[in-house]
């Protein structure tokens, strides 16, 4: 059986805050347009680049990202925000800010969190599933 390590929790959180950007945004009542959608031509798509948008999470990617946020609750506030920031692209001037600390001592703290999480991890018994990437 494989046993958590902190680079694999780091992965599995980078892999959650993914999860979280590709969910789609809430639905507002009362503001939206009532205007018809705008047909282009294809003269009016020539010169335009085409949107890219990622595919929405799969509901095991959701169960994942789920579980890494039952995961960040078993630390304090701060700390869980600050691996979250760290996770985000930020880096640890992000987490820095979160905790108050110099950057490269906040770089220590997250590496810190991140073994105390899959100690936690591994010393409850949670079955180790590593980060499933998709084929891009």
């Amino acid at each position: 059986m494989r046993r958590w390590t902190a680079g694999a929790v780091a992965g599995r959180i980078e892999e959650a805050v993914a999860v979280f950007r590709r969910l789609p945004g809430p639905y507002v009542p009362r503001y939206h347009s009532l205007w018809p959608e705008i047909l282009h031509d294809f003269a009016d798509l020539v010169h335009q680049r085409p949107e890219r948008r990622a595919p929405p999470p799969t509901p095991e990617q959701i169960s994942r990202a789920d579980e890494v946020m039952v995961w960040l609750g078993w630390l304090e506030p701060h700390e869980g925000r600050a691996l979250w920031r760290n996770a985000s692209g930020c880096g640890p001037r992000g987490a820095a800010a979160v905790l108050g600390l110099p950057p490269e001592e906040a770089k220590v703290r997250v590496r810190m969190l991140l073994f105390r999480l899959a100690a936690e991890l591994n010393r409850r018994g949670v079955p180790f599933r590593p980060v499933w990437r998709e084929a891009a």
